[in-house]
């Protein structure tokens, strides 16, 4: 038997009620007027907010001792033009939930559009397991991010990479174009690459040729996005940081910190968040021995998901290639097994009210709305200019979005390796601070980076610290300085503690 089967509900009401069904599922967890998801969506904001009141940024000094404040490059171009668009010079938060449900409910037509031009009989069911694979993708949908655009064109440009026959000239402009659309909307180039040569290799697997036409597509079309845009050629300069420099300073062990979402995750916490999506996995790789015509989407689908096992990140891309894998494969399932997949699909609406919750938890411990009161005490007692050192490099974001009236300067912006490239006798201070190794920190704030303020989280740490270490060194050290006759005004924000040195 095949399952499920194409024909068993009519493919336009079953579509709408799947579209609906996420649709609810998003609006659950962002509901209008709700506090943004996440950090990088407000330097989202900022940006695309300057973009739209005094044009495209030169320069945007808040992000301190950082390319970005010497020269600006945009490595999501694209989706800040979108959010500028929409919401112009009046642009605030109130745009991100209604551009969160739009971004699920795409994914959604795309994976199922890309579905059936890949195998027209493919069934709308499948759609189904989009939102029961992985609370993570949940999760990382809420925020309003570049990669839920670029995910988009990544599903229609492996779709035409995978397509049965040899490459035409048509189709390889469709995949020059969709490189290039990629291009401009997120900064890892290497990305459409790396899915074009796996794509590639699954055709070969395949029986097909390898097809290095498209390959080269791919290539060529990425060009015109690096070099005909607003910010070359600074951009260069920040793509190689983030594609090269920061992955081989991670890999050396040179760049001591990065991102959580690049990071190996536990066994515990992959099967708590995408048990679902590993067991697909595995059918998947039953499915590459047993159906060559789908083999190079398969292929890809595989890698993501075992990707996701070293960094969350891929979680984004594992889940709706796995739906568009399975979905193109359609695996024939014998009888006795058809009947655990009928038990399955009765069992289906507790998976999908399990993996909300979930989602939900990790949503609401994301909603730093804190920041937004740090935020409007730094606008009350900071001045033009004013550095505030802050000891978790990601909180900068809303910072700056709440004080960007107030043009503050704070140490980093959206990644550390920023600043570690950039400037990196300041990333080791900084980095011994957040380690609580520097012997004299105040001092380290006042002269080297010329500190007025500092805005620590109450538990802060550093990797493999103990929970609190940092913020408790800094309360100390700041506590000696005053005693010493430093004059230092201090208030607690909800999570965060907030210093002022100085008068």
């Amino acid at each position: 038997m095949t399952a499920p089967a194409a024909g068993a509900w009519k493919t336009p009401g079953t579509l709408a009620l799947i579209a609906v069904g996420v649709l609810g599922i998003f609006m659950y967890l962002v509901p209008a007027g709700s506090y943004p998801v996440g950090f990088d969506v407000f330097w989202n904001l900022h940006v695309a907010r300057t973009w739209a009141e005094t044009g495209f940024p030169a320069a945007l000094p808040e992000a301190g001792f950082t390319q970005l404040a010497r020269a600006y490059a945009d490595r999501q171009l694209g989706f800040h033009a979108l959010l500028a668009l929409s919401g112009g010079a009046a642009l605030d938060t109130s745009l991100v939930p209604p551009f969160v449900w739009g971004l699920a409910l795409a994914q959604v037509f795309v994976v199922f559009g890309c579905m059936r031009w890949l195998a027209p009989r493919a069934s709308v069911l499948w759609l189904l397991l989009l939102p029961a694979l992985s609370s993570t993708w949940i999760f990382r949908l809420t925020a309003c991010r570049d990669m839920s655009l670029a995910v988009l064109v990544l599903l229609a440009l492996v779709s035409a990479l995978a397509r049965p026959g040899a490459p035409s000239g048509r189709r390889c402009v469709v995949v020059a174009a969709l490189a290039c659309v990629f291009g401009y909307i997120h900064g890892a180039f290497v990305l459409p690459l790396a899915l074009a040569l796996a794509t590639a290799l699954g055709r070969r697997i395949a029986g097909e040729s390898f097809g290095w036409r498209s390959v080269w597509a791919v290539a060529v079309g990425m060009v015109p996005a690096l070099v005909l845009r607003p910010d070359f050629p600074h951009n260069i300069e920040l793509l190689l940081t983030l594609n090269v420099r920061m992955p081989l300073g991670a890999l050396s062990g040179e760049l001591p910190i990065q991102p959580v979402e690049f990071a190996a995750r536990s066994l515990g916490h992959v099967l708590g968040t995408s048990a679902w999506l590993l067991a697909l996995a595995v059918v998947l790789m039953w499915q590459l021995v047993k159906d060559p015509p789908a083999r190079s989407i398969t292929l890809v689908a595989v890698l993501l998901c075992v990707g996701s096992l070293f960094g969350s990140r891929l979680i984004e891309l594992a889940v709706p290639f796995a739906v568009l894998a399975i979905g193109v494969s359609r695996p024939r399932i014998p009888a006795p097994v058809g009947v655990a997949v009928v038990v399955a699909l009765a069992c289906f609406g507790w998976v999908v009210l399990r993996q909300v919750p979930l989602a939900e938890r990790s949503v609401a411990a994301s909603r730093y709305s804190d920041l937004e009161a740090v935020g409007s005490w730094l606008d009350e007692n900071g001045k033009k200019g004013d550095v505030v050192f802050v000891t978790d490099w990601a909180v900068s974001s809303p910072l700056a979005w709440w004080t960007r009236d107030r043009d503050l300067v704070f140490t980093g912006m959206t990644d550390p390796s920023l600043m570690w490239v950039e400037d990196r006798r300041r990333f080791d201070a900084w980095w011994a601070i957040k380690t609580a190794r520097d012997p004299d920190p105040v001092a380290t704030l006042r002269q080297l980076f010329g500190a007025r303020f500092v805005v620590v989280e109450g538990s802060d740490h550093a990797p493999q610290g103990r929970t609190g270490e940092t913020s408790t060194y800094l309360w100390k050290a700041l506590g000696v300085a005053h005693r010493a006759g430093l004059s230092i005004a201090s208030a607690d924000i909800g999570r965060f503690k907030c210093y002022r040195l100085g008068p």
